[in-house]
């Protein structure tokens, strides 16, 4: 079904009110009457033609013209209207009526089409794993067709989800693979979208300049071919200069990205989100607190007023109240079920805190082999990128660490979070981190430096008011020892 983008609206409109015209045909009308809606930005319009055409087809059993029309629903519902759930629910049924295995070109085009789409609308709801597969999908069946661009395409926007998932080089893989197709086709603006992805996959690899100088060519080439560069290079472009301690440029670029991204003609709220946190950070790293704090209360207002496609935090709730009520084996069977269902989704923050649940659990049980033990069957990764759980997951496995006596590692865990910039954000989680560095200290016999810790650890539990836990650690630093019973875990504040 191809719009009929050179049909006046009018002869359109007539042709549709004619009797005589077969059911088929007056879908298309409508179909065609929608994209040229939309030309002009009446978008309720366009919807309605939409919803109209496929109650025709529905009603008529056009089966084709209902898989196509559900397809272009679901794009629209995502990209047009806002709504995620809406998308989804229009390409799960069209996936419904594809079959699941087909050489039909039609058919493979409509899979190939959904595949992308859905893509999309996963990303959206934060299940990569699951766009991933799809986006792969959209690949494979473009090669089928010869299409090389959807193949490219396909590509492209997997290694970004890779990218998002730390899976940095299987991301560069595809990347590169995407990259030698557009450059046959002599694609430069595909080829920028490309080179940030793999900006990217060298700033996640700790190669800092190499990723701002491929930045820096990006910016430049999307300058000469659009009178401008993208919103994503210029935010990545800016995460880079904080990389490479070029804190000015960093700043003034986050500014400029977050700002332009609210415009109401951009719209573009999930990376002012995230200029706005790397904005933050900086600004704590700087020694700006109040600053900082003004940037992320200015975004989370901006938030709290989109609509949220995120994950479901009623399970995570009722494992709290579990715990809360002292259940802790029920909490724990909970928190396993949640982390098995989370890995099949493909939400890869959802696995981390069913995962941070696991622990939480655990740590009620008194159970630092069982934390450890959990912690070893992990891979890290994609952990650095969950900015809301990384810092405390990280201080409680760190403390399990020392109480089983791997104390090397417990240290060196410990010094990666003192020195993450992300723990300016939590005084207390601050306070834990350096409670933890004081207890590791004293048992590599190194009182000194310990006391030292253990008096930071006090200072700043008694700014927040967490006076009984300050009471503790100077009670247990006083008498030369660290406490062993429950009133001195650290783990207490939570």
């Amino acid at each position: 079904m191809t719009p009929e983008w050179q049909a006046d609206e009018e002869a359109l409109l007539s042709e549709f009110n004619d009797p005589n015209t077969p059911w088929e045909r007056k879908a298309h009308i409508l179909l065609t009457l929608a994209y040229k809606a939309s030309s002009r930005g009446e978008i309720g319009l366009e919807l309605t033609y939409l919803e109209s055409a496929l109650e025709i087809a529905k009603t008529h059993k056009l089966i084709s013209h209902q898989i196509h029309l559900r397809i272009t629903l679901a794009r629209v519902m995502l990209n047009v209207q806002g709504n995620p759930q809406g998308a989804l629910d229009y390409a799960l049924e069209a996936e419904a009526m594809l079959p699941e295995f087909t050489l039909d070109h039609d058919e493979l085009q409509k899979k190939a089409a959904l595949a992308n789409i859905m893509g999309k609308i996963l990303v959206a709801f934060d299940r990569l794993a699951e766009a991933t597969h799809q986006y792969k999908m959209q690949a494979e069946l473009n090669e089928m067709l010869k299409v090389d661009r959807g193949v490219a395409s396909g590509w492209e926007k997997a290694a970004e989800c890779l990218v998002e998932m730390g899976e940095l080089d299987q991301a560069e893989q595809l990347a590169e693979k995407a990259k030698a197709i557009y450059l046959e086709y002599a694609l430069p603006a595909d080829i920028c979208d490309v080179d940030r992805i793999l900006a990217r996959v060298m700033l996640a690899k700790g190669m800092a300049k190499p990723s701002r100088d491929l930045l820096i060519s990006v910016r430049n080439a999307e300058r000469a071919l659009n009178d401008g560069s993208r919103t994503e290079t210029k935010l990545w472009l800016g995460i880079s200069f904080i990389a490479t301690g070029e804190f000015e440029r960093a700043e003034r670029y986050l500014q400029r990205v977050r700002k332009g991204a609210y415009k109401p003609w951009q719209r573009e709220f999930k990376i002012a989100k995230q200029a706005s946190e790397a904005l933050a950070n900086l600004l704590f790293q700087l020694g700006r607190d109040s600053e900082a704090r003004a940037v992320i209360a200015q975004s989370e207002a901006v938030d709290s007023r989109l609509p949220k496609v995120g994950p479901d935090n009623k399970p995570f709730q009722e494992i709290q109240n579990l715990l809360e009520s002292n259940q802790a084996d029920a909490a724990l069977i909970a928190a396993g079920e949640l982390v098995v269902l989370k890995c099949e989704e493909g939400d890869i923050a959802g696995r981390w805190q069913a995962h941070l649940a696991e622990v939480n659990c655990y740590r009620q049980q008194e159970d630092s082999m069982a934390i450890v033990t959990l912690w070893d069957t992990l891979s890290h990764a994609s952990l650095e990128f969950q900015d809301q759980i990384v810092i405390p997951l990280k201080n409680m496995v760190s403390h399990a660490l020392y109480k089983v006596d791997r104390l090397e590692e417990a240290s060196a865990l410990n010094e990666a979070v003192l020195s993450d910039f992300r723990l300016a954000e939590n005084i207390q989680e601050k306070a834990y981190a350096q409670e933890n560095k004081a207890r590791i200290l004293k048992a590599l016999k190194k009182n000194v430096q310990a006391k030292k810790w253990a008096d930071s650890a006090i200072e700043n539990n008694i700014l927040i008011g967490n006076n009984d836990r300050a009471l503790n650690i100077l009670k247990s630093f006083k008498n030369g020892r660290g406490s062993s019973d429950p009133n001195g875990n650290p783990e207490n504040y939570k």
